[in-house]
């Protein structure tokens, strides 16, 4: 039987049954041994609309839209669109990818909407910019995890690194 010790990055460790009943028997005190077992890759658990925590210290949930990019994607490299990624407005979209090989999700800086008026800023910030972006596809949870460097404006960055989870 499958004890679900810990999921980090995607991993379900399972326990030892026979070294802790060696223990109890013996009253020996030797560790426990914990066997990764990764769990499967499904593209399609992370396409659609998924409800979002953007954690800027509160937690606030969203819905964004994933999808893939068609024509982008190689080899073990999955391109995708995220629409939503700043405060769930449907008029921002961002470019992310998933490496098939770890398992990471990244995005480079990039510009996600031209005009930031239209999701109730003054003009004088001009464009809303995202920045570098690392995280994992946690496969135990089927989630997309990823921390934002920095959040600007065409006048400034602000924020600290808030932190997203992605799930259907």
């Amino acid at each position: 039987m499958y004890e679900k010790i810990g999921d980090q990055q995607g991993v379900l460790m399972i326990g030892s049954g026979l070294v802790q009943s060696l223990a109890a028997v013996e009253g020996i005190a030797l560790p426990d041994i914990n066997i990764p077992v990764p769990c499967a890759f499904n593209l399609s658990d992370y396409l659609g609309t998924l409800s979002c925590v953007e954690d800027w210290g509160g937690g606030d949930v969203y819905n964004y839209t994933v999808e893939v990019i068609e024509g982008t994607t190689e080899g073990s490299i999955i391109n995708l669109t995220i629409m939503g990624i700043f405060g769930g407005m449907g008029l921002t979209e961002s470019q992310f990818q998933i490496n098939l090989k770890n398992l990471n999700v990244t995005a480079e800086e990039q510009m996600i909407l031209e005009d930031i008026t239209q999701i109730g800023y003054p003009a004088f910030y001009g464009s809303l910019f995202l920045g570098s972006t690392l995280g994992v596809v946690n496969t135990c949870a089927l989630q997309l995890e990823f921390t934002v460097s920095q959040w600007c404006v065409s006048i400034g960055c602000f924020g600290g690194s808030p932190k997203y989870t992605l799930k259907k």
